[in-house]
């Protein structure tokens, strides 16, 4: 019973309260809205490190493969033997920078391993060894897991960017005190009828000024995803308070719509049950007036008939207000509406000695409006106007066609 009581409880707590609509909007769209900007800049930064490396790693393949070809490459980049042992290889390599590199091959490429922004340059054949570096230690190395230079090989020019924090090969921890981030580019050589790669230059750059550029573009991207993020933020939250409000608007109108429904349902019910008596005292009242002996109560009578009208007025205007009013308009001649309002209150003005002055031509064009909206309206002003004229006086209804068909 205890279990049944709190799950019960829980529930019924629950479903009274009420949904937050702007809050949940507002927190799901700030999710999402901050994912994708994440996302997006995350997406633009990478793409801008690729093409920005690469690219930089292509102006150096143009420079180095133009220079080379010049150069005929296949004498410098000669066929080697396979044997994998490295005694062998470092041998051969001293025999082959005595007997093939010239002198020209190595200034090229110590010009190119002093560069600007250049920490180190190799250079390997199509075995996979360096032949040329600019740490002597490092020529004869053959490199086995190396999957840039494989790619290489195969005619693409690879582009990677790393930190020497971990060493991923063996060249890293020969890095020079002070390099801690570096591009290295892989750039293919190819032979004079260039449909074989002969060999691979490998470069390390620490591009200073590439990294400034990138770390702008790093601040530009973040800053307009951050930008963009916030002003779709707040033109969400200026969407969903405004159509909170609406909704609200729209939710008091209708609470209005069915209180004057209610109060219309009861105001018809009232009024049903006192226009009865109020006919029954009036029909009394028209006997007791026209009866030829009642000389000494006619004027009463007359006064309860007025009351009586009166009345059955307020009667009126009270279902007017209580019920929805349903506007049709249409053409109203309002010669004819100012004529049967008057015959509502022509009693009042024998009564209060009222002279009334009606200035209302019958050419008069007829009006575009609801009938009974318009009625209503001149016969509130009719006893507006007689309420403030209890001791008599000239009541004066004037209408006239303006300028333009306008009134």
């Amino acid at each position: 019973m205890d279990m049944r009581g709190k799950r019960t409880s829980r529930q019924t707590s629950a479903a009274a309260r009420p949904f937050n609509l702007r809050r949940s909007f507002l927190l799901l769209s700030l999710v999402c809205i901050a994912l994708m900007s994440l996302a997006s800049a995350w997406l633009l930064s990478r793409f801008l490190t690729s093409h920005m490396l690469h690219r930089d790693a292509e102006v150096t393949k143009q420079f180095v493969q133009s220079i080379v070809n010049d150069m005929q490459p296949s004498a410098y980049f000669p066929d080697l033997p396979t044997d994998t042992d490295r005694q062998t290889h470092a041998e051969f390599f001293t025999l082959a920078n005595r007997e093939h590199v010239k002198t020209a091959f190595e200034d090229y490429f110590q010009r190119l391993a002093h560069m600007p922004e250049v920490v180190r340059a190799n250079v390997f054949d199509a075995d996979q060894t360096i032949i040329w570096s600019r740490q002597r230690a490092l020529i004869g190395h053959h490199s086995t897991d190396n999957r840039e230079l494989q790619q290489a090989l195969t005619g693409q020019v690879t582009v990677k960017q790393g930190t020497v924090k971990q060493p991923e090969k063996a060249e890293h921890v020969r890095f020079e005190r002070g390099v801690r981030y570096f591009v290295e580019s892989y750039i293919p050589i190819r032979n004079a009828s260039r449909d074989t790669v002969i060999g691979v230059v490998e470069v390390y750059k620490i591009p200073d000024a590439l990294f400034h550029t990138l770390a702008q573009g790093y601040q530009l991207i973040w800053g307009s995803a951050f930008g963009g993020a916030l002003l779709l933020y707040a033109a969400l939250f200026w969407i969903v308070r405004r159509a909170e409000r609406v909704i609200d608007q729209q939710g008091e109108q209708l609470v209005a719509a069915e209180t004057l429904a209610t109060i219309g349902e009861m105001a018809s019910a009232v009024v049903h049950n006192i226009r009865n008596p109020l006919a029954s005292i009036r029909t009394s009242a028209e006997i007791i007036y026209e009866e030829e002996d009642a000389f000494a109560v006619q004027p009463q009578s007359e006064d309860i008939m007025t009351e009586v009208d009166r009345l059955e007025g307020w009667l009126r205007d009270l279902l007017t207000y209580a019920q929805p009013l349903a506007h049709t308009p249409a053409p109203v001649p309002l010669a004819d509406l100012v004529r049967d309002a008057l015959q509502h209150v022509t009693s009042r003005l024998d009564k209060q000695k009222v002279q009334l002055q009606l200035d209302m031509p019958d050419a008069l064009p007829p009006l575009y409006a609801d009938a009974a909206l318009l009625h209503q309206a001149i016969y509130g002003i009719l006893s507006n106007a007689l309420d403030a004229m209890p001791s008599g006086g000239i009541l004066t209804l004037k209408a006239r066609q303006g300028m333009g068909s306008q009134w």
